[in-house]
């Protein structure tokens, strides 16, 4: 979902278990990957193409990582808002 988009009218169970779908392949996969992204320098660095592929996929793996907490955390802020609206505790 790109920045300004409303999210799709998907019922919260749902998108609960989207988002631990989710949670469950980060959890699999970021242990292994020291998450960061590349200083200037290693980006302009000639590298074989298999280390050239390899980090085009690390940047996805950041870039979607990223998405995913500011998704969450926009969730979270919904769902407080919703819930400081309705009176809720």
């Amino acid at each position: 979902m790109d920045e300004g988009e409303k999210p799709l009218p998907v019922p919260n169970s749902i998108r609960g278990l989207a988002f631990l779908s989710q949670l469950a392949v980060y959890k699999d996969l970021i242990p292994g990957y020291r998450i960061r992204q590349l200083t200037a320098v290693e980006e302009a660095e000639k590298v074989r193409e298999e280390v050239r592929r390899m980090r085009e996929g690390e940047k996805l793996l950041v870039r979607s990582y990223k998405g995913y907490l500011k998704l969450l955390e926009s969730e979270i802020k919904r769902e407080l808002s919703v819930h400081r609206m309705s009176g809720a505790s």
